[in-house]
């Protein structure tokens, strides 16, 4: 096992780096047990790259038909030729948005013309014991419950391309890995074309053309969730002076303000702090909407009617309701609002008869 020390930078402008690099530092130190390495190089942005393996066995290789065996030297892609890579991506920090990310190769000096695809692989590998025979997309590249047979990413290679990096666009497939519990995301290089082309394996000599996976991302955000819990909806109240009482949760801490609009009038009424606040009405109909936005802008909503009539009556019959088996002992629930009021019932049947 080796240790590896890598450093977390909190950067700003770009232009402002060397001054910033020295004044904000966070140095952590890991061991590595075969996984990538993730260097945050600041701005949402992670690079990974695979490192020779130890006990985990995370890593690339090739599969070959003449070849029982596989974690070689280099990656070969051909039409008798597969290479498997497999990153834990772990160190993406959580609840974040996956903006891009990229899977590199370096091309070795064979630099055939051929369509190279990449598909999504759902199940990890151990690179000491994967061959062709148990390789997960199986033999005849069927097996569908372990990956994905339709090419989500290709690179276009031809004889220009010799001693160079080759990359392909792997976001779809990292967005699908990234929150899972295992924190693999492991792909296929593969070909249908008779040539072959080989790549730089983590064991490959030069450390610095070892595969790598880079992933940018950003803050997930999410819309303001706000609810109105007084006044209730439909409601009348005998009283104008009234509580607004209201939740609002952002998931993101990035909340910024909130304000309402009282029926007709289109006036934004400012909530300091998205606090509650005591209304004074008049009798009249309202309709109260309640807003909220984070500091990207987003907006969310509630809204409420309910009546103020300081001479008025509600009644609101809970019970009976739906259908009953029996005659008698049937409840009678209801909830009435007013001064002074009188209550009486009626029971009709379906045809009339009282």
């Amino acid at each position: 096992m080796r240790d590896r020390k890598f450093r977390v930078i909190a950067m700003g402008m770009l232009v402002f780096g060397i001054f910033v690099f020295a004044t904000i530092y966070v140095g952590i130190d890991f061991k590595l047990t075969g996984y990538a390495i993730f260097t945050d190089i600041g701005g949402g942005q992670t690079t990974l790259t695979l490192q020779v393996a130890d006990s985990d066995n995370l890593g690339d290789s090739y599969v070959d038909t003449s070849i029982p065996r596989g974690g070689l030297l280099i990656l070969k892609v051909g039409d008798i030729f597969r290479s498997y890579l497999n990153f834990n991506i772990s160190g993406v920090p959580s609840n974040q948005e996956i903006d891009n990310a990229s899977l590199c190769l370096y091309v070795l000096n064979t630099k055939k013309t051929q369509l190279i695809n990449v598909n999504h692989v759902y199940d990890s590998f151990n690179e000491s014991i994967i061959n062709w025979d148990n390789q997960p997309c199986g033999v005849s590249f069927d097996n569908s419950s372990a990956c994905n047979l339709t090419a989500e990413s290709n690179f276009q290679m031809n004889s220009s391309f010799q001693d160079t990096w080759i990359c392909w666009n792997v976001k779809n497939m990292v967005g699908k890995s990234y929150g899972l519990s295992d924190n693999y995301f492991s792909i296929v290089v593969n070909t249908l074309d008779s040539n072959a082309n080989s790549f730089n394996s983590k064991e490959g000599g030069d450390e610095t053309l070892r595969p790598y996976l880079n992933i940018t991302y950003s803050t997930a955000n999410t819309v303001p969730v706000i609810e109105i819990l007084f006044p209730e909806e439909n409601k009348l109240y005998l009283v104008g002076i009234i509580d607004l009482n209201y939740s609002v949760i952002d998931g993101d801490n990035n909340l910024d303000s909130c304000w309402y609009t009282l029926d007709s009038d289109v006036t934004n009424n400012s909530l300091s702090g998205c606090a509650n606040v005591t209304l004074d009405l008049v009798d009249d109909s309202y309709s109260l909407v309640i807003y909220a936005n984070d500091s990207l802008g987003l907006v969310a909503s509630d809204s409420v009617s309910f009546d103020v009539d300081s001479t008025g009556v509600s009644v609101n019959l809970s019970e009976p309701s739906g259908g009953k088996s029996f005659r008698t002992g049937i409840e009678i629930i209801y909830e009435v609002v007013g001064d002074d009021v009188e209550c009486w019932y009626n029971v009709e049947t379906s045809i009339g008869g009282s």
